[in-house]
């Protein structure tokens, strides 16, 4: 039988890492072990943990961020697979029993993923329109164009991948896309497959890293300097194919950017630099050229864009929800 541990880091995470513990041990699928990493928690982790011994097992470690929790888990772990889940997210209870088969299946597989439905902070999902193709097998190029992975709670990892490839990159610029990065590596050494079926809830929240314009711009542009650096020292594809699927990520997130900045944070200077960027890049599009703009208008013109924007949202939300 194959064997697998789950590997929990958390940081403070009283609120939900009850119940990301229970959906761990309510897999149909026997774990090896649950690995919990406290990153160096204000709050009493172990208290809270507790009820769960000695079926969950505790770590603590001084406060060094996720990449850092993750990679603890992991060196600690002795299962066959690595299953990582974030605090706040949870698994249904066939996960691990469904992505195990899918690897069992598939011998040259490195990483197994699969598509998480969102809920919101009380626990109701989200209606979420979800992707029209999900890559299987070498998806080097696939994956660069853009991650293709929303929550490392959505994988299933073989243990030898970590010894060829290394662990999550633990460099303080890179937090909030170290998963990203990771993935990156993954799928330029080993297949990876797409594992279908509703099997992991991905928390939406209203705080946390990621919704840190400023420093989830810099992790990205981080990755994207690493990403270059490794092409030229070991490429995975000819120059052409590389930096054809880089530039159509580059583009998008900058724009992707853009429009949080805009509409989000309402830092329109910001947005406007982005844009610029990107039409820098590509000149010739009318749809940037139309946000380019619209994120120079007037406060007073922006304020009725954005309020008939969100009147819109809302609208269709709510058609949604009714049908």
């Amino acid at each position: 039988m194959v064997s697998v541990s789950a590997v929990i880091p958390t940081y403070n995470g009283t609120r939900y890492l009850v119940d990301a513990v229970q959906s761990a041990l309510t897999q149909t699928y026997e774990l090896l072990e649950i690995i919990v990493v406290d990153d160096g928690s204000e709050a009493d982790i172990e208290k809270i943990l507790a009820p769960f011994f000695p079926k969950v097992k505790y770590v603590r470690q001084e406060n060094a961020g996720p990449a850092a929790a993750r990679n603890h888990g992991i060196s600690i772990a002795k299962g066959d697979l690595i299953a990582l889940l974030d605090d706040d997210d949870m698994w249904h209870p066939t996960k691990t029993a469904v992505q195990v088969q899918r690897m069992i299946e598939n011998p040259e597989c490195g990483l197994v993923y699969s598509y998480q439905e969102l809920i919101d902070e009380q626990g109701r999902v989200i209606p979420n329109e979800a992707p029209t193709e999900f890559p299987s097998g070498s998806v080097y190029r696939e994956f660069l164009t853009k991650n293709r992975i929303g929550t490392p709670s959505a994988t299933l990892i073989r243990r030898e991948v970590f010894e060829k490839i290394g662990l999550f990159d633990e460099t303080r610029e890179c937090i909030s896309c170290e998963d990203y990065d990771l993935w990156l590596r993954i799928s330029g050494n080993f297949d990876v497959m797409f594992c279908p079926g509703t099997l992991v809830s991905y928390r939406v929240r209203n705080s946390g890293i990621s919704q840190n314009l400023d420093k989830h711009l810099k992790a990205h542009h981080y990755v994207f300097n690493k990403l270059i650096s490794q092409h030229i020292e070991s490429p995975k594809l000819t120059d052409r194919e590389f930096y054809a699927a880089f530039g159509f990520n580059l583009h998008h997130t900058l724009k992707r950017f853009a429009y949080g900045y805009y509409y989000i944070v309402e830092n329109r200077t910001k947005a406007r630099c982005l844009m610029l960027a990107v039409l820098r890049k590509h000149p010739f599009c009318l749809k940037d050229i139309l946000y380019f703009i619209i994120f120079s208008m007037p406060d007073p013109l922006f304020r009725v864009l954005r309020k008939t924007k969100q009147e819109l949202a809302d609208a269709c939300l709510s058609l949604q929800l009714k049908s």
